[in-house]
């Protein structure tokens, strides 16, 4: 109940568009229950059905690695079992394999970091990312879509950085002291080993993304169940006995507090105009959150509400090309025609080798009559796009 209900989870069940980090999490927490069965009755199916199942996880997002060391510590941690030298080398091929096609996949793949941000920002970044996440699990209140208001971390002197690393040493230090408790310290080592393929040296766009910790935060549910029924015995020692119900009571008012936290977070998801509200409304300095906002209104043709979100778009964004072609959509719309035109040329300006301010500024010259001006565009659209794109040659 408490990992079904949890609010946090809603971000990743809502996310219908990419469907990734779930698929991710499910085959994950699949090899784990194959190594548990396996570790019970050491029957060969259950062992090919953990590897299947973790290269699977790793095959739906890159993130899925994190399942070598996870079965590595579980391996290390239960106790009354025999260490199995093989166990291990089969571990480390497969991590081999999976980091083997990670490294020939991505030379080819897009660079998602943010212009500016190096390698050094985002480790720092993530150092506060980790304590951000934990705080996202004990309360789940603030979610953000697209959270561009964290911020990066430039130096280590950042008092954000300090307060992050002092805090992370002080609970490491409280998860070794009472270490004879595995639940606590393996809990702990799952959750920063599942967040290390997002949270340490490969630079992503965004800062943090409440998605990313999903399998960390199979490890922080795992330990909740516990800690609630040590939580829950410790009080109703406490006391009297006409209140020994009063722990279990307080237990389902959290679980109802989740749900209405779900429910509540899965609204917001409910459609595309609900989401990036919400999402300006906490990013409020985030362009892509406002552009995103602006197309709900061009789509339903309310040209005037999408203009001043794709001005308040370009101030903060001056080179973000797609939110200068949709305002040169939008002043097309409006009848002005000249600021239309300078914004889609602009647009093409930055755009470089791509095609979409350009297809669009065609379609506005051929529109306007301006027919010879209107397929050179459309030529060049179908010469950058490699003679892919079916709009432009029809």
């Amino acid at each position: 109940l408490i990992f079904v209900a949890h609010p946090a989870h809603s971000e990743i069940a809502n996310y219908v568009a990419s469907s990734s980090s779930l698929f991710a999490g499910a085959f994950f927490i699949c090899a784990v229950d194959q190594y548990l069965r396996w570790r019970q009755s050491e029957r060969a199916r259950h062992s090919v059905l953990m590897f299947a199942a973790a290269m699977l996880s790793f095959l739906a997002k890159e993130e899925g690695i994190a399942i070598v060391p996870v079965l590595a510590l579980l391996e290390l941690s239960l106790p009354k079992t025999p260490k199995k030298p093989a166990f291990f080398a089969a571990l480390a091929a497969l991590g081999a394999a999976m980091a083997g096609l990670y490294l020939g996949f991505r030379p080819h793949a897009q660079n998602y970091a943010q212009p500016g941000v190096t390698v050094l920002d985002y480790f720092l970044t993530q150092i506060r990312a980790y304590v951000h996440y934990l705080q996202l699990y004990f309360w789940p209140f603030g979610m953000n879509a697209d959270n561009l208001e964290f911020a990066f971390s430039n130096s280590v002197r950042d008092p954000r950085v300090v307060a992050a690393i002092v805090f992370q040493i002080l609970l490491a230090a409280a998860a070794w002291s009472t270490r004879s408790w595995r639940a606590g310290w393996v809990a702990l080592l799952w959750f920063y080993a599942a967040l290390a393929p997002t949270s340490s040296f490969v630079p992503l766009s965004e800062p943090v993304n409440d998605r990313r910790p999903f399998i960390a935060f199979f490890a922080l549910a795992g330990l909740g169940v516990p800690l609630l029924f040590w939580v829950i015995q410790r009080l109703q020692k406490a006391t009297p006995k006409h209140l020994a119900r009063v722990p279990l009571l307080l237990a389902g008012i959290l679980a109802a507090v989740f749900v209405a936290g779900s429910r509540g977070r899965s609204q917001v998801w409910s459609s595309h105009e609900t989401l990036w509200m919400d999402t300006v409304q906490k990013n409020p300095t985030s362009g892509r959150a406002q552009n995103n906002l602006a197309l709900v209104y061009i789509g339903r043709g309310d040209w005037k509400s999408a203009a001043p979100l794709l001005e308040q778009c370009e101030m903060f964004i001056p080179r973000y090309s797609i939110c200068k072609t949709n305002h040169a959509v939008v002043y097309a719309a409006l009848g002005q025609e000249a600021a239309a035109e300078a914004k889609f040329k602009e647009s093409i300006a930055l755009e470089g080798q791509g095609i979409m301010a350009r297809k669009h500024y065609a379609g506005f010259l051929f529109r306007h009559g301006r027919l010879d001006e209107a397929e050179r565009e459309f030529a060049r659209v179908d010469e950058v796009a490699g003679r892919y794109d079916l709009t432009g040659r029809t």
